[in-house]
């Protein structure tokens, strides 16, 4: 079944919450190919077509993991694609290819089957601040379905066969999203980033931004990168791990903005900031999202009120560009958009400060 564009941009997604506070979603991805086809550039266009549909075809039939929406993206409109890339259902990678593609997507955002990326199959779980272990159990379960209905390329010595080496053996990647605005605020982001690297995680923007910039709102992901030669649990474990100490960074960097000579500076950032959101005519992407960012994080000091701090994720999509153009029913130029975005921030803003 298909989705039309202004349920998909109003639609609620279920691991982007207000309630998490540091770490706000933690996401397993299962890389799969079926055995019998070419897989990566040797797939033909006939070949991907074939896995498009017989995948389309199964989605029905699922009985443990629901997947109502079905969007083949040689058909889609570039809008849709869009909309589907800021929801973080699809990759702006995935979005641009040109060969057969699609992506089955559950209810509420937090499950998608992309069809054709790199492998034939990438599935997908996301759920908010999550144990590691739950979402695992969430992606394994779709895993576990897709594999009675299709045979995977598997090799009994080195594991699930996929187009890159990097992701050879488990197929897996977690990554858990988190929100580092004190981090960025004090210049410790760096260290957290070295640290991290020498254990064989990543941790990188999180939101498409400007070159040479830091991540839109403050919003980063930790992710491993090694698959081949460890097991699910020893990749669940090394991020599990280590989150908690990511979190523990953060919150250290919070409690020095409130220090006697620290906490001055951050009153008025807090002011600088509303300031400039209520008055502002015009507001790029990076701009409202770091701005909504430093409110949040004004309200997790109780500097401000706790609606304040809840405007970054209640309008996370929303101010984006494709969100913002199909609310309007027409492409816009970067102007409009820029203003449309102001117009919105600076009315959500009035309903919580005066």
């Amino acid at each position: 079944m298909k989705m039309d564009l202004q349920k998909l941009t109003t639609g609620k997604a279920r691991w982007l919450t207000n309630g998490a506070d540091v770490a706000i979603a933690t996401k397993v991805r299962l890389a799969r190919n079926l055995s019998g086809f070419h897989f990566g550039d040797n797939a033909t266009a006939s070949v991907r077509t074939r896995i498009v549909e017989m995948v389309k075809d199964l989605l029905p039939q699922l009985s443990e993991t629901e997947f109502p929406y079905f969007f083949d993206l040689r058909t889609e409109p570039v809008l849709t694609r869009q909309v589907l890339v800021e929801r973080k259902v699809i990759s702006r990678k995935f979005e641009s290819l040109t060969h057969p593609r699609g992506v089955g997507v559950s209810k509420d955002f937090s499950r998608a089957i992309l069809v054709n990326s790199d492998d034939h199959l990438r599935l997908y779980s996301t759920l908010p601040s999550s144990s590691i272990e739950e979402v695992f159990e969430s992606a394994d379960k779709i895993d576990t379905e897709l594999s009675s209905h299709m045979d995977y390329a598997y090799d009994d010595q080195f594991g699930y066969l996929t187009t890159s080496l990097s992701n050879v053996g488990t197929g897996m990647k977690t990554l858990a999203v988190l929100h580092l605005p004190a981090l960025s605020i004090m210049n410790e982001l760096g260290k957290a980033v070295r640290a991290v690297r020498d254990i064989g995680l990543v941790i990188q923007s999180f939101v498409h931004n400007a070159k040479g910039r830091n991540s839109a709102g403050h919003l980063y992901s930790v992710a491993n990168t090694k698959t081949l030669g460890v097991s699910e649990a020893d990749i669940i474990a090394s991020l599990g791990k280590y989150i908690p100490h990511l979190v523990s960074y953060e919150q250290k960097a919070r409690d020095a903005l409130l220090g006697a000579d620290k906490r001055k500076l951050m009153e008025d950032k807090m002011g600088r900031t509303i300031g400039l959101l209520k008055n502002a005519r015009m507001l790029s992407i990076h701009e409202a999202m770091d701005n909504l960012s430093i409110l949040r994080l004004g309200a997790r000091l109780d500097m401000l009120p706790d609606a304040a701090g809840k405007l970054l994720f209640d309008n996370f999509f929303d101010i984006q560009d494709a969100h913002i153009q199909a609310g309007a029913g027409r492409e816009m130029s970067s102007t409009e958009k820029k203003s449309d975005r102001a117009d919105l921030v600076r009315t959500v803003l009035s309903t919580v400060l005066n």
